[in-house]
């Protein structure tokens, strides 16, 4: 257990709190045993009927890696979600903005202790559009694998990140609730610290080359979400 307090405190009294309240807790023995995922070996693709009436969502998902502040392929793929598929991206501004087809589209890709999908989600205005939304998507994922980022570009997503994430700590509960998920995952602030410069690190060729790793057709999965009126059974 981690006790994360912040704000304006004395030391010595939290100190003191914390072993009168936890001091008698004794570290635990048990360890769960997780099962492997099977390796995804094909590309799955799946539908699904809302009974209600909704627009079309499309998701495309790609397999990657666990949080890690020591190697680049997650950081490099934190960068690609939002170079790809802010309201920044050319995606964006294509398909939200320019053809108005879609009126909202992001990113998913959750810090985890193990690997985690990068999802791009997309809500799209007319049904007869889900077939090229999705097609979008993956051609913008397959891009990174083939044109390599331009450096300015990918400088001003750092900066981006780094910057919006320190001003975001301008209070004491900010403080705490953005390092708390990073210290349930290593145990130590320093791991924010490693991150940041994980990210200063990536260059134009590690975005190619983690594209070229995680982008792969076999590791793919597509899901579409639409409203579709029940049947009444055949008497």
């Amino acid at each position: 257990m981690t006790i994360i307090v912040a704000g304006d405190v004395k030391h010595e009294a939290v100190i003191d709190l914390a072993k009168k309240y936890w001091a008698s807790w004794k570290r635990g023995s048990y360890s769960p045993e997780i099962p492997h995922e099977p390796e995804q070996t094909t590309s799955l693709s799946s539908e699904v009927a809302w009974p209600t009436p909704t627009l079309p969502w499309v998701a495309v998902s790609f397999k990657g890696p666990a949080y890690s502040d020591d190697q680049k392929d997650k950081p490099a793929l934190d960068l690609i979600s939002s170079l790809g598929f802010s309201q920044t991206s050319e995606l964006y501004q294509k398909l939200v903005i320019k053809e108005q087809k879609v009126d909202t589209i992001f990113a998913d890709f959750e810090d985890h202790r193990d690997p985690y999908l990068l999802t791009v989600v997309a809500r799209v205005k007319d049904p007869k559009d889900v077939e090229y939304t999705k097609a979008e998507i993956i051609k913008a994922f397959d891009s990174y694998k083939t044109t390599p980022v331009a450096a300015d570009k990918l400088n001003a997503v750092k900066s981006n990140l780094k910057y919006g994430f320190a001003l975001s700590l301008d209070n004491s509960e900010a403080i705490a609730a953005n390092l708390a998920p990073y210290i349930s995952l290593k145990r130590t602030p320093e791991t924010l610290n490693k991150l940041y410069d994980l990210y200063a690190a990536v260059t134009p060729q590690d975005i190619q080359q983690m594209a070229q790793k995680y982008f792969v057709e076999s590791k793919r999965t597509t899901v579409v979400l639409a409203h579709k009126e029940k049947q009444n059974a055949s008497k």
